[in-house]
């Protein structure tokens, strides 16, 4: 009889265990497919040709690179360091454009590359993980967007020479084209590799020296004005050996002149300018 109540107390507490057991495991269940269906269902929707949200970038960063003038191989390297740096300051879903200055900028309004920073699968935490396979959008964000702007840009850098190096109206095409009228969750930055030497019919630093207040009240500054709705600003500026006359503090504060006070730009963000030399 003892032996018989025994063997019942052990079914029982087997039986018990098992349930508790059970339970457990349907929680962990529910759970993993909680957390998948949270991830499916808050997951962003992106275009297939420039990996955007389909509601829009939430931010626009851009590289205005000026191809009339060829750069030293030092120089090169100098820039490719700090573009890398720029892009990998990029946020996810951000968009990235290039544009190029070259003699022609009414035939310039179409970016050479534009393509939203998808992400690289860093920022996926454990949980999300279940839901997203980080292998893969690793290998999409070097295939589709990182490869694409490497070559992009080792293309930007190749030697070639221009009679006009029409600045200030391409950073009035980037600011209309490249970013928009309404305000995104991160703002906008542009990032201009240039040496900054404006030189067309209407206006030329190398005939007159920069001076902020003439440039004022000019007729040239009222047909490139522009408003970059408070956007970020670097210059890499390139220093020419043969004009360093030109390129002192002075045209290093006329710059910083234009883009505050009269385009404005952001001016808490710093350094404004970098030296390429």
């Amino acid at each position: 009889m003892a032996r018989t109540s025994y063997s019942r107390r052990k079914k029982r507490n087997d039986d018990i265990k098992g349930y508790i057991l059970l339970f457990i495991s349907a929680i962990i269940i529910l759970g993993i497919l909680g957390a998948y269906f949270f991830v499916r269902g808050n997951s962003i929707i992106l275009t297939k040709d420039t990996l955007c949200p389909e509601d829009g970038p939430h931010g626009h960063t851009v590289f205005l690179i000026d191809r009339t003038d060829t750069y030293s191989k030092i120089q090169i390297a100098q820039i490719e360091k700090y573009l890398a740096d720029f892009q990998r300051q990029i946020p996810k879903h951000n968009e990235l454009s290039i544009y190029d200055i070259n003699s022609d900028p009414d035939n310039s309004l179409t970016p050479v590359f534009k393509m939203c920073n998808p992400g690289d699968g860093s920022d996926i935490g454990n949980w999300e993980s279940l839901a997203t396979n980080k292998n893969q959008i690793k290998q999409k964000y070097d295939e589709k967007f990182s490869d694409k702007l490497n070559e992009t840009l080792n293309n930007m850098l190749l030697p070639n020479t221009e009679d006009i190096s029409p600045i200030f109206e391409m950073i009035k095409v980037v600011a209309v084209k490249a970013f928009p009228l309404k305000e995104t969750i991160n703002g906008n930055h542009l990032i201009v590799v240039s040496d900054m030497l404006h030189n067309s019919s209407d206006y030329s630093h190398y005939q007159n020296k920069p001076d902020i207040k003439s440039f004022k009240d000019s007729n040239f500054r009222k047909k490139i004005n522009v408003d970059l709705m408070q956007a970020k600003v670097n210059i890499l500026y390139v220093i020419r050996e043969n004009y360093l006359n030109l390129q002192n503090a002075n045209h290093k504060n006329f710059w910083a002149g234009v883009f505050y006070d009269f385009f404005n730009a952001n001016k808490k963000h710093k350094p404004f300018i970098i030296d390429i030399n």
